[in-house]
C-alpha cells in the first residue's frame, strides 16, 4: 500500500519528491 501511494506522489512531479520524504516518515511512524 505504501509503495502505491509513493508511486502516485512521484507521478505527480519532481516537487512531490520533497513531501514524499515527509509522507514516508509519517507512514513509517504509523507502522
Amino acid at each position: 500500500m505504501t509503495q502505491i501511494n509513493t508511486s502516485m506522489v512521484v507521478d505527480r512531479g519532481p516537487p512531490a519528491m520533497v513531501p514524499i520524504k515527509r509522507v514516508s516518515g509519517l507512514l513509517k511512524s504509523r507502522q
